[in-house]
């Protein structure tokens, strides 16, 4: 497609630009043990051959391929698609930061099955007025699809699936292997849960508020998709208001009952605050500790 008011900027630019501290992203379990939540996650800009500035477009922005490797995307403007806002597949070190994506028929930001991605960043993006998810990122391991050192960290995802009955879309989706979902905000009215986490990483510092129309919960993991080779899922330091249970911990499906040598085998639930009398809730599947080793610690109910 062709792409309007596309400006490319040398990469020693980059401070003039943005405001961005030269942090790499790490492995989810890395970057929190090292920063908390009083720290963002912000894209190194030396990291990036190329920068791409002031995109604008009412259609839906394709990144396919290496040709979109090693970019930084600044500043775009997505209003009024008639499908996603951006899908992404085959691609390596690529950033999307501070775009706005609104009133979109599918989902905001959409990284693709069918074809794998390593160290997408997704940072301080604002998507408001979704069909479907607000950001969403999957797994097929039979077609060997997975997008590793996925960080979704600073954005603001408000009313979200507004194409859903069943609770069926998300503010935040993601079935990837050892992602980081770190200080996003999610708000508004939505179909599904706040943040739906099938596989293993860290969901950690996210606020979510607002009401889904099938009753889901703030944050829920439900077994359906592989854990990334950490075979870790965090779950800390989230503020969630307006759903109860705050945070579900999920009965697999029948699929991952066959499969639980595939699945995520720690759980560490801690610090989380929720305006709900039930901060967190497992399914007894997840209490046999042959199966699996949880910490539930420091959640607490605070005012409205």
């Amino acid at each position: 497609m062709a792409l309007s008011r596309v400006r490319l900027v040398p990469v020693f630019a980059m401070s003039c630009l943005l405001s961005l501290q030269s942090v790499q992203a790490q492995t989810a379990m890395e970057y929190y043990s090292d920063r908390g939540c009083a720290h963002p996650i912000e894209p190194n800009p030396a990291s990036y051959s190329r920068v791409v500035r002031d995109l604008v477009s009412s259609k839906t922005v394709d990144i396919d391929g290496s040709e979109w490797n090693d970019t930084l995307i600044v500043g775009c403007e997505i209003d009024g698609a008639g499908g996603d806002g951006i899908q992404i597949r085959n691609v390596r070190n690529l950033a999307i930061v501070g775009c706005n994506i609104k009133d979109v028929r599918g989902t905001g930001i959409r990284i693709r099955s069918t074809g794998s991605t390593t160290g997408v960043q997704l940072i301080g993006n604002r998507i408001v007025g979704t069909g479907e998810n607000g950001i969403s990122a999957a797994k097929r391991v039979k077609d060997e699809v997975d997008h590793t050192n996925l960080v979704i960290a600073g954005n603001q995802v408000r009313d979200t699936g507004k194409r859903g009955k069943r609770g069926l879309y998300h503010g935040i989706y993601s079935q990837v292997s050892d992602v980081t979902i770190f200080r996003n905000r999610v708000e508004g009215d939505r179909d599904g849960n706040g943040i739906s986490i099938r596989s293993s990483g860290v969901v950690a510092c996210n606020a979510i508020s607002g009401r889904s129309d099938d009753d889901k919960p703030g944050i829920r993991y439900f077994a359906d998709n592989y854990s990334g080779p950490s075979r870790l899922l965090i779950i800390r330091d989230n503020e969630i208001r307006g759903s109860s249970p705050a945070i579900d911990i999920r009965t697999p499906d029948s699929w991952a009952k066959r499969e639980t040598d595939a699945l995520v085998t720690t759980f560490v639930v801690e610090n989380n605050r929720t305006t709900s009398e039930e901060a967190v809730s497992v399914d007894d599947y997840w209490l046999d500790l042959e199966r699996a080793r949880l910490t539930l610690e420091g959640n607490q109910q605070i005012g409205g």
